[in-house]
């Protein structure tokens, strides 16, 4: 009855001690702003800097609006943006 009687004490300390413990969000990721945190990349990713130049190099050749292969047409950011949210644009890259 003794050992039991100790093990039950030695949990319950441990799971007391493990219930104290806490993190501050604000320390652990100072750059997030609330819950789920802001991703803000004006002034880091343009669009015409850097995401056309990729689509230039592998996509444009064959999805123009002359010659729309499978039927997507790539052209301006509002089309591309429209390909790239449906997720058509992540499942080419991806497969």
């Amino acid at each position: 009855m003794k050992p039991i009687r100790s093990l039950a004490i030695l949990l319950g300390i441990a799971l007391l001690l493990n219930a104290c413990y806490y993190d501050k969000a604000d320390l652990l990721y100072p750059n997030s702003t609330g819950a789920g945190g802001v991703c803000d990349t004006v002034g880091i990713v343009s669009y015409s800097q850097k995401v056309v130049p990729i689509l230039q190099t592998a996509c444009y050749s064959c999805h123009t609006v002359s010659n729309p292969s499978g039927g997507i047409a790539m052209a301006t950011y509002a089309t591309d943006k429209a390909i790239a949210v449906n997720g058509k644009l992540y499942g080419s890259i991806n497969h």
